[in-house]
């Protein structure tokens, strides 16, 4: 009985370390892809990519992962492709505001993922 419970733990602990590993990978991932196009890019789109990998890992992993890499996300990118470059200083109103927005579609584009993929499952659970 105890052996069992201790390999069920070993699997339950075993895929929290998967996930976070892919969670961690997806979203350096996703920073080395706008770093290396960052001379190309410059100060635009400067969250393209994290909502693409928030978006793969909500519908991968679930709502919650899915806000922490947007958030992560919108960190990293505020911090080196937001000008002023490297650094927490308040940006322009221009920037600042299109970072807020692009950063409340992201929100809400991890919003409507979530819920696709929930009417899905109810779909096919009454089938």
């Amino acid at each position: 009985m105890a052996l069992t419970r201790i390999k069920q733990f070993n699997k339950l602990y075993f895929a929290k370390v998967q996930i976070t590993f892919v969670f961690t990978c997806s979203i350096l991932i996703a920073f080395s892809l706008r770093f290396e196009l960052s001379f190309i890019l410059a100060d635009r789109l400067p969250l393209a990519f994290f909502i693409i990998n928030s978006l793969i890992i909500t519908h991968l992993f679930g709502l919650v992962l899915g806000f922490s890499a947007l958030i992560f996300g919108a960190i990293l990118s505020y911090y080196f492709f937001v000008p002023p470059y490297e650094s927490w200083g308040l940006p322009d109103s221009y920037h600042l505001s299109y970072f807020c927005i692009k950063f409340l579609i992201g929100s809400l584009l991890v919003l409507m993922v979530a819920w696709v993929k929930d009417q899905l499952r109810e779909l096919w659970n009454h089938h």
